[in-house]
């Protein structure tokens, strides 16, 4: 594999396992070292579920750190589809103690209204810590999707109309705050990624390539993901 060209840590692991591994390294030494409040952003979808039941029992200063989805759809609450839901359930719930709080992205009012309450929310928490953050088969993260309006929207919170997968209408924390967290780790698995992790490599400007940690920011991918 080529270096890639841009500023990310690229690590490449051969298995999806060890690509967890990795990732759990590297969330428990940051949160390790947090001594104040903090808050985390937690990607939805189905690829971080294993890494957050690991998470769960071991995650150092909980009782610090606020959490918050990196988007939600917009659904009612309670949907199991919701990320909130998810989240709760393969995560939150399993903590060791309380955290500090869990903010939910209010999907049930719509786009537009959603974004403006949730803004006075993410507004009131801590500083972002640590974003982990998913990459999608087009390049997407959170819910900033390739060309879409949100990619381009100010303030934390932005709703998304005509998302590609279902459903279309949906709430994502922007690249201007999620680029405001101190680390960002992304994680992709699969070869179902692996266009995307190879555009991203030649330096086309994905959603995913636009979010930046202030500090430091990884590509944490296996060997189907990342390719040769």
């Amino acid at each position: 594999m080529n270096p890639p060209k841009d500023p990310a840590r690229w690590h490449v692991c051969e298995r999806h396992d060890a690509a967890l591994d990795l990732v759990l390294e590297l969330v428990v030494r940051r949160l390790s070292a947090v001594h104040e409040p903090r808050t985390v952003v937690l990607a939805g979808g189905s690829t971080p579920l294993p890494l957050y039941q690991r998470l769960a029992p071991t995650l150092p200063n909980a009782s610090l750190l606020a959490f918050v989805p990196s988007d939600e759809r917009c659904a009612a609450p309670g949907d199991p589809e919701r990320n909130d839901a998810v989240l709760w359930r393969t995560f939150l719930r399993r903590l060791p103690v309380p955290p500090l709080a869990f903010v939910a992205l209010p999907g049930e009012l719509g786009p537009e209204a959603g974004a403006a309450a949730a803004e006075p929310l993410i507004a009131g928490l801590p500083p972002l810590e640590l974003a982990l953050l998913g990459v999608g088969e087009d390049g997407h993260t959170a819910s900033l999707f390739p060309d879409n309006p949100a990619l381009r929207a100010a303030g934390a919170v932005a709703g998304v109309r005509g998302a590609p997968k279902p459903p279309p209408e949906r709430l994502t924390l922007t690249c201007t705050y999620l680029s405001s967290a101190r680390t960002v780790i992304f994680l992709a698995t699969g070869e179902s990624k692996r266009a995307a992790l190879a555009a991203w490599r030649d330096g086309v400007s994905l959603p995913a390539a636009m979010v930046r940690g202030c500090e430091e920011t990884f590509l944490i991918a296996d060997r189907a993901a990342a390719g040769s």
